[in-house]
């Protein structure tokens, strides 16, 4: 399927564990390498998930906007884990 832009649990429990631990330049420079993987796999995600996944970063972005680091993390354990989940495009 896909190999090099896959997403992996494990790189991003790494970027939530970051951001928990204040650990901020780092946590944001994971993040934006989450992003860039998400923006090559865009042709794999279904439409559906596809909305679901624009309305998740749009409150991501708002959470980093406000420095609610912890915020970013539940997030992105929570919710962005499940839709890749759901969209098949997550190894482990």
């Amino acid at each position: 399927m896909i190999s090099n832009d896959s997403l992996s649990r494990i790189a991003i429990m790494h970027t939530v564990a970051a951001f928990r631990l204040g650990r901020e330049a780092e946590a944001n420079e994971d993040f934006i390498e989450i992003i860039d993987k998400l923006g090559r796999l865009l042709q794999f995600i279904p439409q559906g998930t596809l909305a679901d996944l624009t309305a998740l970063m749009q409150k991501t972005f708002d959470a980093q906007t406000r420095q609610d680091h912890i915020g970013v993390a539940d997030l992105l354990e929570y919710e962005l884990l499940k839709n890749l989940q759901t969209a098949g495009l997550l190894i482990d």
